[in-house]
Parts: structure tokens; sequence; C-alpha cells
């Protein structure tokens, strides 16, 4: 519902009254080259010689307005008032161009959830409780399966099923298998790193579900939204900006980057790490394995020193 929305306004705001006055018909990449650079490509003051210098938008914003385009030509299709859709090109990053994500090191990982922790003591007596106790164990759930946080947010307890694994120093340790994950890629499935099992059990302990329900209960595992929260969080240490320069915002996606980062930093093979997380080779190479050192392992390897919390297992989670 949300993506609909976001795409009728698109539609209202800027497409339409680009594109409304062509027919279908005429509507090719020559078109939508204009458009982008019309619409798309923004003043952003003087360079140093007093010219106008111009500003892309991202590539998130050019493949918005990309898929509000093709969603028009598809429905149309499908209408039959045209026989084919056009294909509209848009230049892509190359390896070359791409960025880091941003994650919590180890270190700064345990600030985090050591902060959450304490946010729960903070918010003791408002209206704010649940929701922060709910924070603690979405950072790590999430930060311990590797899920793109609209993933996490539709898992139900029917989804997740509690299984064993052998951590790095040969012992079996509970897991999460994570079935019916809805993503970018289609349906697939998740197993968890060890840290997942504790912040899941306080979950389904908070639902009331008994042991002889949840499996079957396709409520929701996670029942709010945590981004503003979260933020605060994260500018009460000091993590919401990155020490790069520039400087790079974290937010709630940072969580899935930690896992694919910490894993790696462990030695796990870069297909593991795809498979498990529902994306491509490609983009964890490119985009997280060249900005850190990997070798082939299974995907709960574990090499880094242990932490000590009796919550979160091995590498702070």
């Amino acid at each position: 519902m949300k993506y609909a929305n976001s795409l009728k306004m698109l539609l209202n705001n800027d497409l339409i009254k680009f594109f409304g006055k062509y027919p279908l018909s005429s509507i090719n990449q020559q078109l939508w080259n204009r458009y982008l650079h019309q619409r798309l490509i923004k003043s952003d003051g003087n360079d140093e010689a007093g010219n106008k210098a111009k500003k892309s938008a991202k590539p998130s914003t050019i493949h918005h307005h990309l898929n509000g385009i093709r969603v028009v030509f598809r429905r149309s299709k499908m209408r039959g008032d045209i026989s084919t859709t056009p294909e509209f090109v848009t230049e892509r990053k190359t390896a070359a161009d791409a960025t880091p994500r941003t994650w919590f090191e180890p270190d700064q990982y345990e600030q985090l959830y050591t902060k959450t922790r304490a946010n729960i003591r903070e918010k003791k007596g408002t209206r704010w409780h649940e929701h922060a106790k709910e924070l603690h164990d979405f950072v790590l759930f999430v930060a311990n399966t590797g899920m793109r946080i609209g993933e996490a947010r539709n898992v139900r307890f029917c989804d997740v099923k509690l299984a064993e694994d052998i951590n790095g120093i040969d012992e079996k340790k509970p897991i999460l298998i994570i079935s019916n994950i809805k993503g970018k890629r289609g349906t697939g499935s998740c197993k968890s790193y060890f840290g997942a099992v504790r912040p899941f059990e306080r979950l389904l302990e908070r639902s009331g579900l008994k042991e002889d329900e949840w499996r079957q209960s396709t409520e929701l595992v996670f029942k709010h939204y945590h981004r503003d929260m979260f933020n605060s969080v994260l500018k009460a240490i000091k993590l919401k900006d990155t020490a790069d320069r520039p400087p790079r915002k974290r937010d709630l996606m940072s969580l899935r980057h930690t896992y694919i980062c910490m894993r790696l930093l462990n030695g796990v093979g870069v297909y593991e790490i795809a498979n498990n997380c529902r994306t491509s080779v490609s983009m964890i190479e490119n985009h997280y394995a060249r900005w850190l050192s990997s070798v082939q392992s299974d995907v709960n390897k574990t090499k880094l020193r242990k932490f000590g919390s009796e919550e979160e297992t091995d590498i702070k989670q």
C-alpha cells in the first residue's frame, strides 16, 4: 500500500506532467533522456568558474521514476492499448563506482545493543516502553539474520522454526530457520546466526502464544516500525554518522550490512552470504567484500573473539 501511494504521487506530480501530452507510442529512450535531464538533474549552485553546476538525483530516485514509466506501459499492454513496451536504459554505476555500505563495527555494535537495552529502562512507565523492548529485539534479530527491514517486518511466527547448527568450536547451538521471506527477489529463506534465538524467544513470550500455537500463528513477529526511536538511539551514542569524509548516514538497513560484514570478517564465502541474504554475488563483492577481506567457509563459522554477553553470542550478536 505504501509503495502504491508513492507511485500514485510520482505519476501525478512528475510523470503525467511531463509525458501526459505525448501519445504512448511516441514515448521512447530519447524522451526519457530529456525527462531525466529536465526533471532529475537539478542545479547545485555555481562551480569554481561561476557556471551553473548540475547535481544528478540519487540512483534510487532515478530507478523509482523509471519503474513508474514501466508500470504504465505494462498496464497499457495488458489492456491492449499497445502491442510492445519500449525498453528504457539509464546509466548504471560500474564496479569502480561502488561504495561501501554503512555498518557497525564490533565495538560499535556492542555499544548499540547496550544502548537499546538501556533504552528499555529509560522508557519504563511511558507508552513507549513496549516499543523500546521490541526495538532491542529487532536490532538483534536483523543483525543476526541479515534480513532487509521490510522482510523482517513481514515475518510471521509460523515462518520461523527452531533448529541447530555447529558453531566455530564444533558445538551445536540453536538457530532460526526463517521461510516465506518476501523480498526483492521473491520468496526465500534464511538461516540465522546464533544470536537471533534469544530475541525471538522474548518476542514469543510477549506475544502470549503457547508452544502449540505459535507454529501455526500468522501473527506478525514485529508489531511496530522503529525508525524514529532507532535514529534517536544512534544520535544519543553518536553513531548516526560514520567517520568517513564526507560522513555517511546509518539507518536500520545498517543492521543488515552489519550481518554481511561480520560474516565476511569471519571468513564466510561470498556465495554462501549472497544465498542466505537473497541477493547477488556481485552485490556482495562490489559493496561489501571489496572493502573487507574474506575467504571460503561455512555460513556460521566464527573467528572473532567472544564478548561475554549473557544474551548475545560470539560476535556480540
